[in-house]
């Protein structure tokens, strides 16, 4: 983590520390991405926390349908590769801290980040080339920063993400402590979340920007976004031009659409995407 990033947080977050995943998670996420971790001692570690265990078993249950319920952790692990495990964890890291505040805000961020990352994955299955690496994680991931960023409209019950966009609109470059993608990184940053997820927190409005090895993942995500920010808004003011945006021209070239068209794209995920984040929000509600 840099310094600048821990400068960020400390502006943001004032005399309050930034939030972190609970020891027990943090401690099985540091366990997740260590490959020399043998698999017993990351059974151990989930069974020190029942809860954990038990939102990480009913998880995996939708991962594994041909064994849900998943019988036992040491089940699961054996079935999940390790990125698989890692991206479970992850995923419910990154539930936990959106659903703590108990905000109308809080909470529509989280549903918009279940949609965007269950979106994601159903744009992957109209990819040529699906890039590698966790992308609906990252799509879970990419608003992170509008945790910390509760201001004065959230307590007059305004959208977390209208708010957003009329300082966009406003100020296209906004200060660091307004910047939710600078906010963002430097949070999973602090968390040490794999490259991925800091990259698209912190470049998701402006794929082109992000490093080549995940600039992919990125622009996917940024589609994703788009389609989910389009579904989720209160007052449509335009058009969604999503062929115009860069991410969709990111992700062409890169991975190569299927779909003839963005209206054709958005028919084809869109209900199977709503499906599945209505699914995932039952499981992860806390």
């Amino acid at each position: 983590m840099t310094p600048i990033d821990q400068d960020l947080l400390r502006q943001v977050c004032g005399s309050q520390p930034p939030p972190m995943p609970e020891p027990g998670l943090r401690l099985c996420l540091e366990l997740a991405a260590d490959e020399a971790t043998a698999p017993q001692f990351l059974v151990d570690s989930l069974a020190d926390v029942p809860s954990l265990n038990r939102r990480f078993l009913v998880l995996a249950g939708a991962f594994l349908p041909e064994m849900s319920p998943v019988p036992s952790t040491r089940a699961a692990l054996d079935l999940l590769t390790a990125g698989q495990t890692a991206d479970l964890l992850w995923v419910l890291a990154l539930s936990d801290a959106m659903q703590a505040p108990q905000t109308r805000s809080s909470d529509r961020l989280w549903k918009h980040s279940l949609l965007t990352a269950a979106t994601v994955r159903q744009v992957r299955q109209h990819l040529a080339k699906p890039p590698r690496g966790s992308a609906w994680v990252a799509g879970m991931a990419h608003d992170i920063g509008h945790l910390l960023m509760p201001g004065p409209a959230t307590g007059q019950g305004i959208d977390w993400h209208a708010e957003h966009d009329r300082l966009a609109d406003q100020n296209p470059g906004p200060l660091p402590t307004r910047n939710h993608c600078l906010i963002g990184g430097s949070l999973l940053s602090l968390w040490n979340a794999p490259p991925p997820l800091v990259d698209t927190a912190r470049f998701h409005h402006q794929p082109a920007t992000a490093d080549a090895k995940s600039r992919a993942v990125v622009a996917l995500v940024r589609l994703a976004d788009l389609i989910a920010e389009h579904v989720d808004a209160e007052n449509l003011r335009e058009e969604l031009a999503l062929e115009q945006s860069s991410a969709w021209k990111i992700v062409d070239d890169w991975c190569g659409l299927k779909s003839q068209s963005a209206e054709q794209l958005i028919a084809d995920v869109l209900i199977p995407a709503s499906v599945l984040a209505e699914r995932w929000a039952g499981l992860l509600a806390k």
